[in-house]
């Protein structure tokens, strides 16, 4: 696109004709712009584009404008006060350019080739090394310094970068108003559940909805890999809840108001996530763990993705995954599993996966590459009383056997921590590690919460002990008594039935099998020479990713 500009401006030559000719050849098939697709050539079967790459075709004049580069308007005083009374030193400035500078910049940009650099497949950067540097920019510098000398009067220039970033709204957050919906419950309670009726389906004919009952049915619980609608009973109420959830399956919500106001609940869930620390370190360091992949995108979605989901997408959703074919229905509790049977098969037994033109078949598993991770450490900055830190890795999906071997490292690295970094050395106040196992992929990462002065020195303490547990075999009355530990965890967090129920199901979509959730109560020691194997393939310094959010230096 950038080429074909600069030829309609006859910046270019036609002996770029060739060039441009072989871009749309190498491009073929693919679209452009699409988030994630990031497109790798061939030099073999495409040499005129090898040649072209990181080769500086056309570099756009900006000189140094003699009125000056910044607004003149700009109210220098009241930009140090704010950053002054922000901790951290925060602030941001609208207008900062005057009208030339601005236009000078954006030709410079539009017109230069040197976004050669790819930290992401949606993102193009350039610094000064790569060509982003011309007189308009250094004046910029040179003013900025003049004009805020308590902001920057004493610090040396370094470096200067740009990046344009596309990642359009792409529905994130859909499966998670599609949850919001369900835990409205349906507008119609029977459903046609009772008899065996085949209901309305999602959304019925009418665009609106009755008024959705004063207190929600069900707990709707959406992830990465599946959703989850958990609903706690008595077992003389099984029948009118069991009716309750078929109703809701069979014709969920879907009128303008109750998409209003699921969006409103979606909406709220996004602004919380943003002002908690411990989750803001979290989906950072998911975004880059599972970079590349959709695991990557928040669960409860980003604003524009939530203000871009239609009514529409919410009813193509239920077509294609709200169905038998993907489900499974768990009953836990003391009930008589041939009544309950009966009582499932009766409501249940007519359901049948959509036959509505488009719908097909539920989408089959994505046997797409790993995700791309970025590792590397990434800062943010939120006015927090501690910092949160995540030291993590990919690792192995849900199903690979190594998961089970994370499982054991993580709760190693868990205990060690707690008597070494907080026990002993004292420089953090929480330590767990967290394995991540999903069906396509799969992380660790080791949570703290510390002093902001000591957040290097337990991110170093976490890293030494992570090349312990790959260079130094455990003993195995140490691993005895991990998996001994490990198992109690498991058993305390199944205690409840709504939590069993939840977890034999999780096992059974993830094709585990249900019926097999003691043997997450049962767990046997690794080998020592296993755990170091593994260990030291997952736990490699280059694949550390370290995120810090809180006050850095406070």
């Amino acid at each position: 696109e950038q080429l074909g500009h600069l030829r309609a401006k006859d910046l270019l030559g036609a002996d770029y004709d060739p060039v441009m000719s072989a871009y749309r050849d190498a491009l073929e098939g693919h679209t452009l712009g699409a988030a994630d697709d990031a497109v790798e050539v061939d030099p073999r079967r495409h040499p005129e584009v090898a040649a072209q790459l990181y080769r500086l075709a056309h570099l756009a004049e900006a000189p140094a404008l003699p009125k000056g580069a910044l607004n003149r308007d700009l109210d220098s005083a009241a930009i140090e006060a704010t950053y002054a009374a922000e901790c951290p030193g925060v602030t941001y400035v609208d207008g900062l350019l005057s009208p030339e500078a601005l236009e000078s910049l954006r030709r410079f940009c539009l017109e230069s080739t040197i976004w050669w650099q790819i930290e992401h497949p949606t993102e193009v950067g350039s610094t000064q090394a790569s060509g982003f540097a011309c007189p308009l920019l250094l004046q910029i510098a040179h003013e900025l310094r003049q004009a805020l000398p308590r902001v920057l009067g004493e610090h040396p220039f370094t470096t200067m970068w740009a990046y344009k970033y596309y990642d359009p709204p792409g529905r994130e957050g859909l499966a998670f108003m599609a949850g919001r919906l369900l835990a409205q419950g349906s507008p119609d309670p029977a459903g046609g559940a009772g008899d065996g009726a085949a209901g309305s389906g999602p959304g019925g004919d009418e665009p609106d909805d009755p008024p959705p009952p004063a207190s929600a049915p069900f707990d709707v619980q959406v992830g990465r890999d599946f959703s989850e609608a958990r609903l706690l009973t008595t077992p003389e109420r099984l029948r009118r809840s069991l009716e309750a959830l078929a109703a809701t399956i069979r014709s969920p919500r879907s009128g303008e108001d109750a998409v209003a106001a699921a969006r409103a609940i979606a909406l709220s869930a996004v602004e919380r996530a943003v002002r908690d620390p411990a989750g803001v370190a979290m989906e950072l360091f998911q975004e880059k763990v599972y970079a590349g992949s959709p695991y990557a995108h928040p669960v409860q979605g980003t604003r524009p993705g939530l203000e871009a989901v239609k009514r529409a997408d919410l009813l193509r959703l239920f077509e294609n995954h709200l169905r038998p074919s993907g489900a499974v229905l768990v009953i836990a509790g003391a009930v008589e599993p041939e009544e309950a049977g009966r009582m499932a098969r009766g409501l249940f037994g007519a359901w049948r996966d959509s036959t509505v033109e488009g719908a097909g078949a539920a989408p089959a598993a994505d046997p797409a590459a790993p995700p791309a991770r970025r590792t590397g450490e990434f800062e943010r900055m939120m006015n927090t009383p501690r910092s949160h830190l995540i030291v993590g890795v990919a690792s192995a999906a849900i199903r690979d056997p190594d998961f089970a071997v994370i499982r054991q490292i993580g709760t190693a690295l868990t205990v060690l921590g707690f008597e070494d970094i907080i026990f002993d050395r004292r420089a953090a106040f929480s330590l767990s590690a967290v394995p991540d196992g999903l069906r396509r992929a799969g992380s660790l990462s080791i949570g703290m919460q510390t002093a902001h002065r000591r957040r290097d020195e337990a991110v170093f303490d976490v890293q030494r002990l992570m090349r312990r547990l790959a260079l130094e075999p455990l003993g195995r009355t140490d691993l005895a008594d991990f998996a001994r530990v490990q198992s109690g965890r498991e058993t305390a967090s199944l205690q409840g039935i709504l939590s069993l129920a939840s977890h034999i199901g999780f096992r059974e979509v993830t094709g585990l099998d249900g019926l097999k959730f003691r043997d997450d109560l049962q767990i046997e020691p690794v080998p020592p020479a296993k755990v170091r194997e593994v260990a030291g393939r997952y736990l490699d310094p280059g694949q550390w990713i370290v995120i810090k959010v809180g006050v850095p230096d406070a």
